[in-house]
């Protein structure tokens, strides 16, 4: 997922890196000096801005798949692809690799990650769970299970110009144990990551819906919730702010402070929003790590006219949540497929060039949809994925962290 470009090379001279693949660029986790990375990252924010190009490549790291980030050469914030696809670390490489994700509770690599998720509210769950009533319902997370169960990653796939990386992958686990001899189901799901010259992560995700079953017996979607779980770190040293709203000159207008008044799961309708969330610092705005997730303003395009997407938030110790959800109240055909598209927007500050940057991306990014099997265009790439998730829904993969060994040769 990221482009080491030439031009880098002559300047900085100090990546030393075999080829492993014929397309991939492997790096050593210290190839680049702090030094110098922390000294560019205090150019002046608007010699910056007027000479910002940003580049991005997939790398190699030992058995993981790393995508970074390059501003103006200078590799700045990566994204290690884990689990099925997840994103199972971001970090800001020119402050000594610091975690940007929240840290996992208890060890666990299926949690605090950056994910899909599936829920039923209420048709679907075990009434015989010895838990809390919440934890009954149908509940399938991309990564894996609350106990640390991992999901079958499928394939791996890495274009040739090193910029583009797919996962597919099957997640088949209830989140909680005590579920999964009850309710049964499998996802399949496509997970492809590219990066734009306007310095941003592209996230896209085709997700099958399914046939959920309860006791054995098929099961209809009726109260459909499909989550982009987006944990970020909640920490008065990286983000202690979460901004749905800023200002022409990138101040905060309508912002929650962490350990305080972030709401929980308020249903803001999407709409009714900016169409982007941002994690900051409050008291570093313009010094420190901002994070920007567009989810965009429109509804959800589907043939259940009681469709709609909302952004729900969240706070705990650790962690800031930002997620956008499609939420369905009716019934959709098993194995209907959630197309989402996130963009994720990292910088060293909030800013006016990011304010401006965020309300562009909200309003281009492509609306979600759900698809019903008869929907999906026929001769199109959806088919093609579609095609591949209905294969994969009684294929099998290896349930890992580490992705390197599964990239394919095609």
């Amino acid at each position: 997922m990221k482009k080491i470009i030439i031009m880098y090379l002559l300047l900085c001279g100090i990546y030393m890196f075999n080829i492993k693949c014929s397309y991939v660029n492997e790096t050593s986790e210290n190839e680049i000096s702090q030094n110098e990375l922390v000294f560019q990252k205090t150019v002046s924010s608007s010699a910056a801005a007027a000479a910002t190009t940003w580049t991005g490549s997939v790398n190699l790291y030992q058995n993981d798949i790393w995508f970074i980030l390059f501003d103006n050469g200078v590799a700045t914030y990566d994204f290690r692809i884990g689990t099925t696809g997840a994103i199972s670390e971001m970090r800001d490489r020119t402050e000594s690799f610091k975690a940007l994700l929240s840290p996992s509770f208890s060890g666990e690599k299926t949690d605090r990650i950056i994910q899909w998720t599936i829920w039923s509210f209420d048709a679907i769950r075990n009434l015989n769970y010895s838990g809390p009533e919440f934890e009954q319902r149908y509940n399938v997370t991309q990564g894996g299970t609350f106990t640390n169960q991992l999901h079958q990653t499928q394939d791996v796939k890495i274009n040739t110009a090193n910029t583009e990386i797919e996962v597919y992958g099957k997640a088949d686990l209830q989140w909680k144990l005590g579920n999964q001899s009850v309710i049964t189901g499998n996802h399949t799901a496509l997970i492809r990551y590219s990066y734009d010259t306007r310095g941003f992560l592209k996230v896209y995700r085709v997700v099958s819906i399914g046939q959920p079953k309860l006791n054995g017996v098929t099961k209809q979607w009726n109260d459909l919730y499909f989550e982009g779980w987006t944990p970020m770190k909640g920490d008065d040293n990286v983000f202690n702010g979460l901004a749905l709203g800023l200002d022409s000159a990138g101040d905060p207008t309508w912002w929650y402070a962490h350990d305080s008044n972030i709401p929980s799961y308020p249903f803001f309708e999407a709409s009714n929003t900016n169409g982007y969330a941002v994690v900051f610092n409050k008291n570093n705005k313009t010094t420190k790590d901002a994070v920007g997730i567009v989810y965009g303003k429109n509804n959800v395009i589907s043939s259940n006219s009681q469709s709609s997407y909302v952004l729900n938030t969240l706070e705990w110790d650790t962690g800031i949540g930002v997620f956008p959800a499609i939420l369905t109240n009716g019934y959709l055909p098993n194995y209907s497929i959630v197309e989402q598209t996130m963009y994720i927007v990292p910088r060293s500050g909030l800013s006016a060039d990011m304010s401006s940057l965020l309300s562009t991306l909200a309003a281009e990014i492509p609306a979600p949809r759900i698809y019903t099997p008869s929907q999906i265009p026929s001769g199109s790439e959806l088919a093609d994925i579609y095609s591949t998730l209905m294969v994969n829904e009684s294929g099998s993969g290896t349930r890992t962290d580490n992705l390197r060994p599964l990239i394919s040769s095609n």
